[in-house]
Order: C-alpha cells, then structure tokens, then sequence
C-alpha cells in the first residue's frame, strides 16, 4: 500500500448535518482506504446554533472527524447575523462529492408550459401567483427572489419547512409554483402532477434533459449549483489533508458510488480541494449579493 494510502492510526467519525446525502458521505468514507476504522454520527450539531451537541472549533485536526457539508456552509453567513464559526477560517475541505439542483415547477393542472408563460400571467394577475421555497433563507428562497428581482414580477414567497409538504402542495395545486430541489422532485416526477419549467445550476439534470436552464433562458447568477462536500477542520495538517484528500477522490471514481449518487437524485461534480475551494468563495459572493439584495434573512 502507498504511503498516501495508509489508514490513520485512530477512527474516522463522519458527523452528518445533511440528512439527504448522509448515504452517500457514508459510502464515500466507507471506500477511502485512509480512513481506517469508521464511526458515523448523525446530525451531532447545528451549523447555526450557539450552542452545539458537538462544538467543531473543538474538534481535533488530526483527520479523524470529518463533515459531510453542504450548501448552506456558504449561505448561512450571509443570512444569520451571527454565527459561531467562520466556514472560510474554520473548515478545510477535502472534495466534492456529489450536486444538487433546484428545479423551478408548477402544478400540472395549472398548463403553463414555460417560465416566460408564468411570468406573464403573473404580471397580468398582480398578487395572484406565488412560488414556495423548501425554507426561509434557503437557495430555493433566493432563487425565487432572484427571479422575482430580475423578471420584474410580484411574486409571493411562501416558505415551507422542507421539501416534502412544498412538494405536496405543488402537486395538490395549492401554491402556483416552487423551487424544489432536484432530490426531493423524484415524487413528483412519478405522479405527473408537476410540470418542471427550469432548473438551477450550470448545466440540465440528466433526469430533465428538456428542461432548460435559467442561464440559457436568459437569467443571472443561477449558476451555483446545490453541493455536497467532505471537509476537515482547518487546523488539520496539509500532510493529513493531503492523504485523506486522495483517497476520497479515489473512493468518488468508483462506477458503483456514482450510481449510488445518482440513485438518491444528485450528480456527480467530484472536485479536489483546490478547485472546490474556489467554487465555494464564489457561490458566498453569489448568494451574498442575493441576500443583500433581495434583504433575505433567517434570523
């Protein structure tokens, strides 16, 4: 076995805010031979709590906890006024593993067939339409905002607490449309009660190849996609950060996580730490100008 590849001496614990990608993070660890012997710990703290089941700053840096991270690292700072860490001083990622996209929706029954269709009704039915988000000061939040700013339409946020009951409603037809992450769509896919018009992100879902997105439609700064990534604490050593970093990659090249992946309704967007890094501080100045401007808070 090559050095790079050789287990830590103590366990990896993988502390997994995200519920929905917690299967995938565990596959990945699983198949990193650094790792060594392997713990799991479900949601073991709040990313914006004070007070925290387990506080990261505390946590030792020497690679054996790491965290299955996702978007809101970078979007909780710009929406809260205060939190207990810095995601750019105190987390050290490792790579990308996996992405998400927001699918823009409407109830089948309501037959719009396009965004500039819901747009115009919108503008002709001023306070009629409306579009729900899968929480307050989420990407499905700012998104709407983004599009209500930039098609210059009255359109209503409604904030759902998560995905599901958004969805429901969607399909039910008692909200006329919503940002609905591409994971939680797969229902409404199967029920053909929902009409998919755009999604979010830099390219279109292998599972809506028809369905364009905002960027080819003409719209702005939807381009960062949803992630999900494996991060150390910042005051790891680069030796340590280094080894892990490769056998993760290598555990993300294999045929069977990718479809693992795919199966929970994610792409995959394997990054290195380096290059994920830079995706990172530009989505923060993304979703910061959003919230800025659109003056989106969840405090």
């Amino acid at each position: 076995m090559s050095e790079s590849l050789r287990p830590l001496p103590q366990p990896t614990s993988l502390t997994e805010p995200y519920w929905r990608a917690a299967h995938e993070g565990r596959l990945v660890v699983q198949g990193c031979t650094a790792c060594g012997h392997r713990q799991f710990y479900p949601r073991p703290f709040c990313l914006h709590c004070e007070s925290e089941d387990v506080a990261w700053q505390e946590v030792s840096g020497n690679g054996n906890t790491l965290l299955l991270g996702a978007t809101p690292l970078v979007q909780l700072q710009t929406v809260f006024k205060s939190l207990p860490y810095d995601t750019f001083r105190d987390f050290a990622p490792l790579a990308r593993i996996a992405l998400s996209s927001d699918v823009f929706a409407t109830p089948a029954s309501a037959q719009i067939g396009s965004v500039r269709e819901l747009l115009a009704k919108a503008k002709a039915e001023a306070g009629k339409y409306s579009y729900g988000s899968y929480g307050n000061g989420t990407s499905a939040h700012m998104h709407g905002e983004l599009l209500r700013m930039q098609a210059h339409v009255d359109l209503t946020h409604v904030a759902y607490k998560g995905g599901a009951p958004l969805v429901q409603d969607l399909m039910g037809g008692q909200v006329t449309s919503g940002f609905v992450d591409a994971s939680g769509y797969r229902p409404a896919m199967g029920a053909a009660k929902v009409r998919p018009l755009a999604v979010t992100g830099e390219r279109r879902l292998r599972g809506l190849p028809d369905v364009p997105t905002f960027t080819e439609l003409g719209y702005r700064d939807f381009e960062p996609n949803g992630w999900y990534g494996l991060f150390v604490p910042a005051a790891t050593p680069k030796a340590i950060r280094d080894k892990l970093s490769v056998a993760v990659l290598a555990a993300l090249a294999k045929p069977d996580l990718e479809k693992a992946i795919r199966e929970q309704g994610l792409e995959s967007g394997t990054l290195g730490p380096e290059a994920f890094a830079t995706v990172m501080r530009r989505d923060a100045e993304i979703w910061a100008r959003i919230a800025t401007t659109a003056k989106i808070t969840a405090d």
